[in-house]
């Protein structure tokens, strides 16, 4: 009787054991498959990264491509890169015409994934990308898209009377060191795999835009509201998380703006230049003055001519400053200013030195803000 009863407990006991594994193992596989649910995102650049980043809190983390001090415009994929394209649920970047490096690897890596080209988000305000290396001499400069359409077509006038003024040596000198630029864009458009980037990730009218598009906080409201819908179809659970998100990033972002244009309001036609034409979207929606790029094209020297061209703009429309970027050395743009009052500044469209995550946003457009007051700023002040 007493081996009965000793017999049963242990059975008792050992039933509870397996119970508690059961039950153990039961909460492991449910909490594997919440973690499986939530959505693999990559983000191409810095600043879409933390957009993302913001709205997917409290759900996960996006994967970042091209770090803060990186070019999109030159990038190659890592392999842990290429593997976290390859397992990707949902990939935002903004277009082929910025990380055209991501074109190929979306079309294959990155097949099974859904791809997000911000720059075809609908409500975005978007700029033409300007021509030349001088803007605004002759006329008012405006950010209208007739009238970048206009300026576009009073540079195309000025070339060709200088092709004009031109012996056929200086022609030909002219064409092969001052329209690299132009030559490479040409080429682009003949290169079967820019043709495809255009195709697969961009209409034609965007393709002629601004690809910068973050550079305007509206901008970033509205790709964070596009993100939270293609989030929410990839993982319906957490929908109401991800609009939440959105809304609240919305919100800072238009208590940020009205701080910034305060700040900003005094440095309105404050002349200066710039190392490429990155910040037109900045520079539309605060309404201030540049008035020149060193290059339209950051991976291409400038000629000769373009940089006495500049050399001239600074003189003679007494431009404050030159902003170079820390992802391309200054060199040029000390040169550019070499001799005359303009003072030389760092303007930095990607946040080189920030930390990624969800602040970064705001922290890069604190930065433009700081960068913009401390230059110009300081050179109202002397005047």
């Amino acid at each position: 009787m007493q081996m009965f009863h000793l017999f049963n407990l242990l059975f008792m006991r050992a039933t509870r054991s397996l119970q508690l594994i059961f039950t153990l193992v039961g909460a492991l596989m449910l909490s594997a498959q919440s973690v499986a649910a939530k959505p693999r995102v990559v983000a191409s650049i810095q600043p879409i990264h933390s957009i993302a980043s913001v709205v997917m809190a409290g759900v996960g983390e996006p994967t970042l491509l091209v770090a803060g001090g990186g070019s999109p415009h030159d990038a190659a994929l890592r392999p842990s890169q290429a593997r976290a394209l390859a397992k990707a649920d949902v990939v935002f970047w903004v277009g082929p015409t910025l990380e055209s490096f991501l074109v190929k690897s979306l079309a294959t890596l990155g097949q099974n994934a859904h791809s997000a080209p911000l720059i075809e988000t609908h409500g975005l305000s978007l700029q033409h990308m300007r021509r030349g290396g001088v803007w605004g001499e002759g006329h008012h400069h405006h950010h209208a898209d007739h009238d970048a359409a206009h300026e576009d077509h009073d540079a195309h006038d000025h070339e060709a009377q200088e092709h004009a003024d031109h012996d056929a040596h200086d022609h030909e000198a002219h064409e092969h060191e001052d329209h690299d630029e132009h030559d490479h864009k040409a080429q682009e458009h003949a290169d079967p795999d820019h043709a495809m980037g255009a195709q697969e990730g961009s209409t034609g009218e965007t393709a002629a835009m601004d690809p910068h598009i973050w550079l305007d906080p509206h901008n970033g409201a509205v790709m964070a509201a596009h993100m939270a819908a293609v989030l929410g179809k990839a993982d319906p659970a957490n929908a109401a998380l991800y609009t939440e998100n959105a809304r609240r990033f919305a919100q800072n972002l238009a208590q940020w703006e009205a701080h910034a244009r305060t700040r900003l309001a005094p440095l309105r036609g404050a002349p200066y230049l710039v190392f490429h034409d990155a910040y037109h979207a900045f520079e539309a929606h605060f309404g201030l003055t540049p008035v020149g790029a060193i290059s339209i094209s950051p991976e291409r020297r400038p000629g000769a001519k373009r940089l006495h061209e500049l050399r001239r703009i600074v003189q003679q429309r007494n431009a404050r400053c030159l902003f170079s970027e820390p992802q391309f050395p200054s060199a040029i743009a000390q040169s550019v200013i070499e001799g005359s009052a303009a003072r030389l500044g760092v303007l930095d469209p990607l946040g080189a030195e920030l930390k990624p995550g969800p602040d970064a946003y705001l922290q890069l457009l604190d930065q433009l803000v700081e960068s913009l007051t401390a230059c110009l700023g300081a050179e109202a002040a002397s005047h």
